[in-house]
């Protein structure tokens, strides 16, 4: 085989090529490594911000350090309220109104049957009874529940009713009925700073099918006054297992119906006026807007992990520390006994956010005696600072310089209130 003059300089001049291009390669790792010494250390750095081909702007999220520093431990500041309330009740909401002062504080309780008490601390503290179980107005059902709307109002969501209310120290306000199909209205999240509801809805069992799978659900929005307006967003819920069988000579009718303990769902969480969306099998918080739209998504690692008997005595300690009274704890001890656990979890356990629109996602525990783990993140989903909080605690309200968290509620003791204080990297000035 012979080779032209031709061929053989082609040949040399792609010899030459692949000769510089391997030596910029080693002159640019060269140069890489005297910029940065191997023992430097790396500190926390903002993210890599892509977007993709919807043009949504996506944040990779999370630390570089593994450990959670001393600096990063929450501590009690100061006791509001230790004993005051009775074992019987409940902390169901919390009003921190400006200026900040203790007199500022207004502590709601619930008693079983529901009646919600509020407590307001300083000089001249006071406790008085707020409205009463009934279906007139300013009154409310058993399964009434209170949502935080905006540092001086709570929002109490009636599901017999279907009657949101603003609730502030001054007493019950104005009544707003949801106009809706009750039967298919799951639950009200809360409501942007227009007064615009943000309703949840989910798939009858029938829907669903049979077997073990994620319910479909929807995001709902409503005007001011009540009046269904769209489906904000449609999400993947809780798994659920659903057992169809015979019913009144029907076949293919759901017998038996029940949610997945540590199984794969959705959390969510309203905004002053967007949506933070927690998938915790596709580990990332999407934000949508007033459309619906998502405007940003941040992506973080969350494992999945095998479900262990650990697992499962932790599941019913934390249903039964969220009980109302004594009565609710024995039906809840029993609703946990009898619970169907999957074989894998996902390792992303909570989703928060306050009155600035920053990111608060909670990762688990280890173990029952572990700490919390808290991310906290900017609007921007930029991260701020990592906090550690015991586990017997549950954050209430987020304030400019401090937080208001509640021991969790047990039956047999009295709920504890104390205030902490958050790092200088997380306070507004008043």
């Amino acid at each position: 085989m012979t080779v032209s003059s031709g061929d053989a300089s082609r040949a040399h001049r792609w010899h030459v090529l692949r000769v510089c291009c391997a030596l910029s390669a080693i002159a640019a790792l060269l140069l890489s490594a005297c910029e940065r010494p191997a023992t430097e250390a790396v500190a926390d750095a903002p993210p890599p911000q892509v977007r993709d081909s919807a043009g949504v702007r996506i944040v990779s999220a999370g630390f570089s350090r593994d450990e959670i520093s001393a600096d990063e431990a929450l501590t009690v500041g100061d006791t509001l309220l230790d004993g005051a309330i009775p074992a019987t009740e409940a902390v169901v909401g919390v009003l921190s109104m400006q200026p900040l002062a203790d007199s500022s504080l207004v502590l709601f309780s619930a008693s079983e049957p529901l009646l919600l008490r509020f407590t307001s601390f300083g000089q001249n503290a006071s406790a008085d009874t707020l409205g009463a179980p009934g279906t007139s107005a300013g009154a409310y059902s058993s399964r009434a529940t209170l949502l935080p709307f905006h540092p001086d109002t709570l929002l109490l969501w009636d599901a017999d009713a279907a009657r949101l209310t603003r609730v502030t120290a001054r007493g019950i306000g104005e009544a707003v009925t949801l106009e809706y199909d009750p039967r298919r209205l799951a639950t009200v999240s809360g409501a942007w700073l227009d007064g615009t509801p943000i309703a949840v809805t989910v798939a009858l069992p029938g829907e669903q099918g049979a077997g073990v799978s994620r319910a479909p659900m929807a995001l709902l929005r409503f005007t001011p006054d009540g009046v269904f307006r769209d489906t904000l967003l449609h999400m993947r819920g809780p798994e659920r297992a659903v057992v169809l069988g015979r019913s009144q000579g029907e076949p293919g009718v759901p017998v038996r119906v029940a949610n997945i303990p540590l199984g794969r769902t959705t959390l969510w969480t309203v905004g002053r006026d967007n949506v933070l969306v927690l998938d915790t099998e596709a580990c990332h918080i999407a934000r949508h807007d007033t459309t619906g739209a998502i405007t940003f998504r941040l992506d973080f690692h969350c494992s999945i992990e095998a479900v262990t008997e650990e697992d499962r005595v932790r599941f019913t300690a934390e249903v039964l520390a969220s009980a109302r009274s004594r009565s609710d704890s024995a039906v809840r001890r029993r609703i946990a006994s009898e619970a169907s656990f999957p074989p894998a979890k996902s390792t992303a356990s909570g989703l928060l956010t306050d009155q600035w629109d920053r990111i608060w996602l909670r990762l688990p525990v280890a173990g029952l005696s572990d700490d919390w783990v808290w991310w906290v993140f900017d609007s921007d989903g930029m991260p701020l600072t990592r906090l550690r909080l015991g586990r017997r605690w549950r954050i209430a309200a987020v304030r400019e310089r401090d937080f208001i968290a509640v021991e969790a509620d047990r039956d047999d003791a009295p709920p504890i209130v104390v205030r902490m204080a958050l790092p200088a990297v997380l306070r507004h000035s008043p």
